[in-house]
């Protein structure tokens, strides 16, 4: 049939066609209510959202005295991460290497005001305990079990580093260990520590307990002495008068009360180190919790670096898993909400404080 001798549909045909769409819809939404009631009803809808409470006066994130031990807690926990994923060969494979050296740092501590655990968990921090390792190839660079530059050893720790020996005696370490070299190591690595007592380990933890003595009588403070050791006396002291003239402060007070409108110059500079100086202290906090916990209880280190290295990030420490609370069916939620243990947030972040 051509086009033109098509006929028209009819218009009755049409409109009974959208009634059975209709009555099918109908059928539908019935057997789908009926469904979802046998299976124990749909979803409360969540309660209307209400006012929140007024947010308390002032700053409700910002840094507070009483809680100053709060702080340094949320502060490590949120940065231990690096020590597990970062760890040779993983956070108890470094422990175990750290504590070897513990009977030496209590006796390079003795008789001083230095914390040997906090010493033990700066050699965790530095170096996972490997006493050869150097950033980078030339032992001008940090070096050793708490990687002390060269320059810093001759300058201020009055320490007899010949240099150019160590240097040569470096690349033949390096040839020999590579099998590009005939050789032992052994004697290499004594003459080495003898040209450069970076390489002693009793040399250089002594050393750097006398630079924490320092760093101690300038700042009163352990934390600051600490801190100094990565971010530096003097740019320490910097950050101080920028803050507040250069009277010491808690370091958790420095950190969590500087911020872009909060003494912009002392967070400018905290945050200009870009090599996580500012991060420093709650690493080595970090650390000083994972040897405690490889001494008192191995099992519970082998959990925690589990989740610690699972994930992208310490989520799964701070959120664990099934922590958060599971309904099983819509009453049970819909009693959630009824006792408020689920509430809506405001639609108006200010009510929240934020």
């Amino acid at each position: 049939m051509s086009v033109r001798g098509r006929r028209p549909p009819r218009r009755a045909s049409i409109q009974q066609r959208r009634a059975r769409l209709a009555r099918l819809i109908f059928l539908l939404v019935v057997i789908v209510a009926i469904l979802l009631s046998t299976l124990g009803g749909s979803l409360p809808a969540p309660p209307r959202g209400g006012a929140a409470l007024g947010a308390a006066p002032g700053d409700r994130f910002g840094y507070r005295a009483s809680r100053e031990a709060d702080f340094v807690a949320r502060a490590t926990a949120g940065e231990a991460n690096v020590l597990f994923v970062q760890s040779p060969g993983g956070a108890m494979a470094t422990a175990t290497r750290v504590a070897a050296y513990r009977p030496l740092i209590d006796r390079v501590t003795a008789g001083t005001n230095i914390d040997p655990n906090l010493l033990e968990a700066l050699v965790f921090v530095e170096s996972a305990g490997r006493p050869q390792v150097i950033a980078g190839s030339d032992p001008a660079n940090a070096a050793g079990l708490t990687q002390i530059l060269a320059s810093t050893g001759q300058s201020l720790l009055g320490m007899n580093i010949d240099l150019a020996r160590s240097r040569q005696l470096t690349r033949q370490i390096d040839a020999v260990a590579a099998g590009t070299r005939r050789g032992l190591l052994a004697p290499l690595l004594a003459q080495r520590a003898a040209a450069d007592p970076r390489f002693k380990p009793s040399t250089e933890l002594a050393a750097t307990v006398r630079y924490l003595q320092d760093s101690e009588r300038q700042f009163g403070r352990e934390d600051l002495a600490i801190e100094s050791y990565h971010m530096g006396i003097g740019n320490l002291h910097q950050v101080l008068a920028d803050y507040n003239g250069g009277a010491p402060v808690p370091y958790a007070q420095l950190y969590f009360d500087t911020a872009p409108d909060l003494h912009r110059s002392a967070y400018n500079l905290l945050a200009g180190f870009g090599d996580d100086s500012s991060l420093y202290l709650w690493r080595v906090l970090g650390a000083a919790q994972i040897m405690r916990l490889y001494r008192t209880d191995p099992t519970a280190l082998r959990h925690l670096s589990a989740l610690q290295t699972s994930a992208a990030s310490n989520a799964l420490v701070l959120e664990p898993p099934n922590s958060s609370p599971r309904f099983a069916d819509p009453a049970a939620l819909s009693a959630a909400y009824l006792d408020h243990a689920l509430v809506p947030l405001p639609s108006n972040a200010t009510q929240l404080g934020l």
